[in-house]
This record gives C-alpha cells, sequence and structure tokens, in this order.
C-alpha cells in the first residue's frame, strides 16, 4: 500500500481539526489493548495458580460417589443406594 504527500497531508489535517476525536480513538485503541494484555494475562495466572495447587493432588487415589437408582431392577427397590 502506498501512501503519497496528499495522502499525509489529508490525515495530518483531519488530526490537527479533530483532536477531541482523535485523542478518545487513540485512547479507546490503548484501552482496548491494555484490556486485552491484561485479561490474558489473568486468565494465564489463574490457570497456572490451578495447576500449582492441585499438581500432585491425589496421585494414584481414586474417588468413589454414592448415588442412588431410579428404577426397580432384578427384585431391588427403587432409590437404593449402590
Amino acid at each position: 500500500m502506498r501512501i503519497d504527500m496528499d495522502t499525509c497531508e489529508e490525515i495530518l489535517i483531519t488530526i490537527t481539526r479533530n483532536k477531541t476525536r482523535s485523542l478518545l480513538t487513540a485512547f479507546g485503541v490503548f484501552w482496548g489493548i491494555f484490556m486485552l494484555v491484561a485479561l490474558i494475562g489473568g486468565g494465564q495466572g489463574l490457570e497456572d495458580m490451578m495447576k500449582k495447587n492441585f499438581e500432585g493432588f491425589a496421585t494414584n487415589s481414586g474417588f468413589l460417589v454414592s448415588q442412588r437408582t431410579g428404577e426397580a431392577s432384578k427384585g431391588c427397590r427403587k432409590g437404593r443406594g449402590w
């Protein structure tokens, strides 16, 4: 993409005439990039913290969860625990 002198001049004139709009646009771009970096960094930090906290947790272990049956089957009543 080639930008000639007329285009550069037009851009500079527009920026100087609309200072408030240019400032708000620049601030919006800055804020968006800042928030993106902050959220990605925070998410990565949270993920690393969770991995560190659960590292080695219950190694070589199993978990059992008690449940109740929903139907009677083969002479056993409904709602029994297994």
